[in-house]
């Protein structure tokens, strides 16, 4: 039975009143911010301040654009001598259209109108770039797809000596200030544990402009390869499915599952839901398979219940070298993973059902027999991880869990929940999954509230804050995750989205807590529907909220407001909640003191364009003292990211523009190559005291970056008193660090290789391991 709440969060939330309705024409702009997403409500309340009475009147898909376009002149793209192609789908109650626009065939990035209307025809959401269209146009390229091909494969061996298992370019027209301008986007396959990246080379010139993460994919410890043999692409529904819940199939089957993870000791036997009948764990909501090496070329095998009087039973055990020192590399069947999978993500689909989430997209959607693959093995044996593979082209979203070396991903139900998480927001708000590049830098909290509410989900449909507990605790037991612990904005932001994700995660769990205890009944009940309502949300553009944090703490603390009533208990608790954790107020500036030193995640962030330099994810704050007469910042990091740009400005952000060819200007008042910097009274610009200063570094873009990222310490010493040293540079000069030092520091996507080097005997169990706490 869904929740009473679901039509009021779900159909849409009325987050601000007051205000006028334009007249038919009017432009949005001048209230909003030029190039802002409108978001629009039941009652067509804009999220970003505006009042609104939008009803569309039109009937077909494309009327619809037609008359918003009329409406809305001054703020929808409209590009001349491109083709537009309309996409629509259900979004529960809710209606999503999306225009898109092509060159002879070629996409054009940067360039998308989404339109969301409820079954009376009122808007919901309108959803246009932030980025402006010029007129000029470079379309057809000069540089062939091959020259691209082996220009990305050279960039790769030329930087870290690699050669990709595969290279495929696609040519891609990107929509720019400047114009639309055509680019090869080259994706490499590289082998475990490097993740694919996308190299992007200008069309015109064969320059790399851009290098960017090249699978799309959010997982417990990173980003995960591409198979040793593709995975099949999961076939799409041949009609769209139906937004409501599909009806069983009328098969009944049995199987045996761990009720929460490999810990319980004991298997449950318990009825598994909507299958087809096939004799195989396929049904309306999932289609459950293995990955098999003794079956080429598809490398996937299903393994087939036995039938007795009409009922299928799916009674598999797990595999017992488990209980010792984990599976064998020559067990190639693992039929319980199967039934494991089936169950849980059969049981989660109906957990948002419940709480009023339904989307039938056959590429994102829930609402559809999504793909799912256990048995994962990676070109290096075992595989301990999981991710979830968002959508792209014609390729729908999927689930692929690793077998590792010590647990199987699939015996632990905290993860298969966490991983789907991640298919509802790609079908929803859509949360970037890596860091994106704003007027501060590098932002990686949009990554991170992915990741934080895919982590809340899983508890709270369980009951239990603990993620991981089986699949990482029992190997790397510093890695499980507890939404509990008490990280909190900016103290302990990081600038990688796992690590992030811990803040936002641990408020969602404390304002579930603040307003139905520890009850999951009445947690379900109450906040999950309002929490849903506020992650289903797409954010908008502007970012002088400071943080994707921030903007979402916001929505969330508004949408409780509707829910229980302004003035409430419930609400009153919700945003204590928030306050506790900073996220209301949640910017990037992290304070650091006169003498010390903070850990952080150096990530590469994109956006529409060319870009060619990474900005580090976060920005420190130093407040120097009266009595100071000298201040250094330095950066240490691991050998790699020694190419650094030291920022400060003087009690004010670094602010950073954007051009066509990536940052056009810095607004600082230092600027110093190296990896460190210090100001005193002879040095120039001079040091202030009784002042604020704000400092950031930038680096130029890398593919060991894309690959990786980087983790990296700043330390400050602000002395009473200059301190003369001859390795110090007077003045405003730099100090390499020339230390190679690896800070400690949780960088995620660094665990599969430790893990490999340590087990090899590379790193011994008594050395410092990078990526160790």
């Amino acid at each position: 039975m869904k929740n009473r709440n679901v039509i009021l969060v779900l159909v849409g939330i009325a987050l601000f009143h007051g205000g006028r309705a334009p007249a038919r024409g009017e432009s949005l702009a001048g209230t909003a911010g030029p190039g802002a997403r409108f978001f629009l409500s039941r009652d067509g309340a804009v999220r970003l301040g505006t009042h609104l009475e939008v009803v569309m009147s039109a009937t077909s898909d494309a009327a619809v654009f037609s008359e918003l376009f009329q409406r809305f002149p001054e703020d929808l793209p409209k590009p001349q001598g491109l083709d537009a192609q309309t996409r629509a789908w259900t979004f529960g109650p809710i209606r999503v259209l999306q225009r898109t626009w092509t060159w002879e065939g070629i996409p054009v990035n940067g360039l998308s109108v989404t339109v969301n209307l409820d079954h009376a025809g009122h808007l919901r959401v309108i959803s246009a770039p932030g980025l402006g269209y010029g007129a000029a146009r470079q379309l057809t390229p000069e540089v062939s797809g091959e020259v691209a091909r082996a220009r990305a494969a050279a960039l790769l061996h030329e930087e870290i000596g690699l050669e990709p298992l595969e290279a495929r370019e696609r040519l891609e027209l990107l929509a720019t200030r400047d114009g639309l301008f055509c680019s090869w986007n080259v994706g490499l396959v590289l082998p475990p544990p490097f993740r694919p990246v996308a190299v992007r080379i200008d069309g015109m010139t064969g320059d790399v402009v851009a290098i960017l993460p090249g699978a799309a994919d959010a997982a417990p410890l990173s980003a995960a390869p591409l198979p040793a043999a593709p995975l099949p692409a999961a076939p799409l529904p041949a009609a769209p499915l139906p937004a409501a819940p599909l009806p069983a199939a009328g098969t009944a089957a049995w199987g045996s599952i761990f009720e929460d993870s490999f810990l319980d000791g004991d298997t449950v036997e318990v009825s598994l839901e909507e299958l087809d009948g096939s004799g195989t764990l396929t049904g309306s909501y999932a289609n459950v398979w293995q990955y098999d090496l003794d079956n080429p070329p598809t490398y996937l095998s299903q393994t087939p219940g036995s039938q007795s009087g009409g009922t299928w039973y799916f009674d598999f055990t797990p595999i017992e070298e488990y209980t010792d020192s984990g599976p064998t590399q020559e067990t190639q069947t693992d039929a319980f993973a199967e039934v494991m999978m089936y169950y849980h993500i059969d049981r989660v689909h109906g957990f948002f059902n419940q709480l009023g989430y339904y989307n039938d997209d056959p590429a994102v959607g829930i609402d559809r027999s999504m793909q799912a693959i256990v048995n994962y093995r990676s070109l290096l044996g075992y595989y301990d991880n999981a991710y979830y593979s968002y959508a792209s082209g014609n390729v729908p979203g999927q689930i692929v869990f690793g077998q590792g070396e010590a647990t199987d991903f699939s015996y632990d139900s905290s993860v298969i929940y966490h991983e789907y998480g991640h298919a509802v927001v790609n079908g929803s708000s859509d949360y970037a999954f890596y860091c994106t590049n704003d007027i501060y830098g590098s932002d990686c909290t949009q990554g991170g509230l992915n990741e934080g509410t895919a982590d809340y989900f899983s508890a709270t449909l369980r009951g239990d804050p603990e993620i991981g507990a089986y699949a990482l605790g029992e190997w790397l037991p510093e890695y499980a995750r507890n939404l509990t612990d008490p990280h909190r904005c900016p103290d302990d932001l990081y600038g990688e989205e796992h690590e992030d994700g811990k803040i936002w995660g641990g408020g969602l769990w404390d304002v579930r807590t603040a307003v139905a205890g520890n009850d999951t009944e009445t947690a379900n009940s109450t906040i999950d529907p309002v929490i849903l309502a506020t992650v289903t949300t797409p954010l908008s553009d502007d970012t002088a909220a400071g943080s994707a944090f921030s903007m979402a703490a916001s929505i969330l603390l508004t949408d409780a407001e509707i829910a229980f009533g302004n003035g409430s208990s419930a609400v009153g608790a919700v945003q204590s909640a928030l306050t506790a954790r900073g996220l209301l107020s949640c910017d990037r500036f992290v304070p650091l003191g006169t003498a010390d030193a903070r850990d952080g995640a150096f990530s590469t962030a994109t956006r529409p364009g060319r870009q060619s330099v990474t900005v580090a994810g976060l920005q420190y704050v130093v407040d120097i003292p009266d009595s100071a007469s000298s201040f250094t910042f330095a950066v240490t990091s691991e050998a790699g990211l020694d190419k650094l740009t030291l920022y400060a400005r003087v009690d004010a952000p670094i602010a950073f523009s954007y051009g066509a060819n990536g940052v056009s200007g810095v607004d600082a008042d230092i600027e110093v190559s190296g990896t460190s910097f210090t100001l005193d009274a002879a040095s120039s610009p001079p040091l202030e005291p009784g002042r604020s200063y704000y400092v950031t570094f930038s680096s130029p873009q890398t593919l060991s970056t894309a690959l990786w990222g980087h983790y990296y310490s700043v330390q400050t010493t602000v002395a009473g008193a200059y301190n003369s040293d001859e390795n110090v540079a007077h003045g405003c000069g730099c100090t390499q660090s020339g230390t190679g030092h690896s800070p400690p520091g949780e960088w995620l996507l660094l665990v599969p290789l430790v893990a490999v080097l340590w087990r090899r005997g590379v790193i011994s169990p008594g050395e410092e391991k990078p990526g160790q706490p």
